[in-house]
């Protein structure tokens, strides 16, 4: 079996949007979580979407699912306090029904509007292969590292340097 599990739990305090958390921002006609949700819902290797959203948010992406005729939701539950609770909460509900030894777990943040069928496909099958697997893209900027943030310890070539994507696959 095979479960995306998406958390959405935040409210994109870094954007410092308005009182719409940006997983309910609209994006071609419909919220950014949706395009999400449909990426999973539509894939052929997807059994399954758990969603960790933010507490107070739950109804409306319960209508958000009915409106847009969201299939394979299996559960939502509440986010947490941060990504990683959000996470966490979403790993658990995920875990109450997948029990064989070689069920996958997609993690994906809630706001991935331009997920590819290939990369979905991608992920599983690498997941399948070596029990993980984290998509990467290049980095195109250049990295330091600096532990108080005033000097700089160390440059690091680019050209061996990546940015971790999402989806994230992990054998349960």
């Amino acid at each position: 079996m095979v479960t995306a599990m998406l958390f959405a739990g935040g409210i994109g305090a870094r954007m410092k949007s308005s009182d719409l958390p940006k997983q309910f921002l609209e994006v071609g006609g419909k919220p950014i979580i949706v395009h999400t949700m449909e990426h999973f819902s539509r894939h052929p290797m997807v059994d399954g979407i758990v969603i960790a959203c933010k507490e107070d948010w739950i109804e409306y992406l319960v209508e958000l699912i009915e409106r847009f005729s969201v299939k394979k939701i299996r559960s939502i539950v509440p986010g947490g306090e941060t990504g990683f609770a959000s996470i966490h909460n979403g790993v658990v509900a995920t875990a109450a029904f997948s029990t064989e030894p070689e069920d996958i777990i997609l993690i994906c943040d809630g706001v991935r509007p331009m997920l590819s069928d290939r990369l979905i496909t991608d992920c599983i099958l690498e997941t399948k292969k070596y029990k993980t697997a984290v998509p990467v893209t290049p980095s195109i900027d250049s990295l330091l590292y600096s532990p108080d943030g005033e000097n700089c310890k160390k440059s690091y070539d680019r050209n061996t340097m990546y940015v971790t994507q999402a989806p994230q696959g992990y054998i349960m």
